[in-house]
């Protein structure tokens, strides 16, 4: 197990563990509800990271894994028609 610090929006850092292994979707599974994590951008150290990246192990509460909420827009598409 290694310990990651992570941030939600403008939280405190939170430190917790996960497996070395663990991508970046692991840890959102670990801290949010499954319905939530496609809500969350990850972002580390200024460059955002993919939901298969690895989990970095050099956190520190000053340097968090920072997860911020977005809003999920539907894809685009042709407006219904109602009668």
């Amino acid at each position: 197990m290694i310990k990651v610090w992570f941030q939600r929006n403008q939280n405190i850092p939170t430190k917790t563990s996960i497996n070395p292994d663990a991508d970046i979707d692991d840890l959102k599974q670990k801290i949010f509800d499954t319905t939530d994590v496609e809500q969350y951008q990850t972002m580390y150290n200024g460059i955002i990271l993919k939901p298969s990246a690895k989990i970095p192990q050099d956190t520190t509460d000053d340097m968090p894994i920072v997860f911020t909420k977005i809003d999920i827009v539907p894809p685009s598409g042709k407006p219904k028609k109602f009668n």
